[in-house]
């Protein structure tokens, strides 16, 4: 709403000009600067809260994720001086963790691509 008041006052202001009822007042560049400097503002920290709570629900889902994995683990796990570790259970963890790394990579990947987009779009 307070928005919407702002533009349509630029808009009459506008219509003033083209009109040549009245002259704009000597400080309407600065207040139009300042109130798209406003408008830029309140974007950037509506983006910074998206941001924030994506980070924190994607922090969250990994650790849940990462307890899911490690606990049958450790449940399983007996603490032994010399580890009797078969070649065919270091087969099954390399499977296990496998799509974990590939994911890791993969979504590696995509944050550098993003940012490389995200860069570019922030300089047109």
């Amino acid at each position: 709403m307070k928005g919407q008041e702002r533009y349509s006052s630029l808009k009459r202001a506008l219509q003033r000009r083209e009109n040549k009822q009245k002259r704009l007042s000597t400080n309407f560049t600065y207040t139009t600067m300042l109130r798209v400097k406003e408008a830029a503002v309140a974007r950037e920290k509506r983006e910074n809260r998206i941001q924030f709570f994506a980070t924190v629900a994607a922090s969250l889902l990994m650790i849940i994720g990462a307890v899911y994995i490690i606990a049958p683990i450790m449940e399983n796990y007996t603490f032994s001086i010399i580890p009797q570790i078969s070649i065919s259970e270091h087969i099954d963890t390399l499977n296990l963790y496998a799509p974990i790394i590939i994911a890791t990579i993969l979504l590696l990947l995509l944050d550098i691509k993003l940012r490389k987009i995200f860069k570019k779009k922030l300089k047109e």
